[in-house]
């Protein structure tokens, strides 16, 4: 528990200036684990921080719980989510980690691991911003920074009527969506003509049968073969893709909506055995 500056006061910013920096990709390496490290051995800011990391890190960037959990949803914001999710909304309350959450991150309905409104009101997390600029100015054009879209609502306005503030996050939800969409399309190149689209759409078959996958089961009811056979079916149009791209396609067909490490560890295994069949199968051609 001798972390050096991480004891001292500040260390929590040694820590976050040193996981901050890295621009395409991180390589934690550890001869511990943070469920090996006891939350009661040291009060020091940069050692809490320093475990949260780790979980983040074990659990392949996917858990984003930190070590003094979350604050309790109130009454205004159990009934934001209740009727947002009754207006048909996948909404994932107090999304983000440490002391910066975003009260309700909407979902995007079809593009896996994409968010299409960040959704604050003034509850809890609101009236705890230290000044009246960070609670109502600085927050969203931080978020909006990051590309994410904005929608207030305000209590006072929800208890006067809620269905007028549900209505308007819908509306900001469906522009979103067209926003969204139009930005996907204009990186995706047009066919010009029918014969394009047919070209397009020739290169896209693929040689391998789907395989028939069960929903609802955890990733170890799955037999290995069975993803083995999703991981070629998804290879086998021709396209060349990286293994992320690949994974990314099979997280979709399975309807899973968390990427836990052990999907991440049998999926990618499923590539690399994939991988291993196309290549012995080409060189046999050859």
């Amino acid at each position: 528990y001798r972390f050096g500056p991480l004891n001292a006061q500040g260390g929590e910013r040694r820590l976050n200036v040193a996981v901050t920096r890295a621009r395409r990709r991180m390589t934690v390496v550890s001869s511990f684990s943070h469920a090996e490290m006891d939350p009661n051995r040291s009060s020091a800011l940069g050692v809490q921080h320093l475990r949260g990391f780790l979980r983040y890190a074990e659990s392949g960037g996917t858990d984003l719980s930190s070590t003094d959990g979350t604050t309790p949803l109130n009454p205004f914001e159990l009934d934001v989510l209740d009727r947002l999710t009754a207006a048909g909304l996948d909404v994932l309350p107090q999304y983000g980690c440490s002391g910066y959450r975003i009260d309700f991150a909407v979902r995007h309905p079809i593009l896996s691991g994409r968010f299409a409104l960040a959704v604050e009101a003034d509850g809890a997390s609101y009236h705890s911003s230290p000044t009246a600029r960070d609670r109502d100015r600085l927050r969203q054009d931080h978020l909006e920074r990051l590309g994410w879209r904005f929608c207030r609502i305000w209590s006072t306005d929800w208890f006067s009527d809620h269905k007028r503030e549900v209505d308007r996050v819908m509306h900001a939800y469906r522009r979103s969506l067209t926003e969204i969409d139009s930005a996907e399309a204009a990186t995706t190149p047009a066919p010009r003509d029918k014969d394009k689209l047919e070209e397009i759409v020739g290169a896209s078959q693929r040689s391998y049968p789907l395989p028939h996958i069960p929903q609802n089961l955890s990733i170890d009811e799955h037999s290995p073969a069975m993803l083995v056979l999703l991981a070629q079916w998804v290879m086998s149009d021709g396209y060349l893709r990286t293994d992320e791209q690949v994974f990314e396609e099979m997280f979709a067909q399975m309807g899973y909506r968390r990427r836990g490490s052990r999907i991440q560890e049998a999926l990618y295994r499923a590539i690399k055995q994939a991988k291993s069949i196309q290549r012995s199968d080409g060189s046999r051609h050859t």
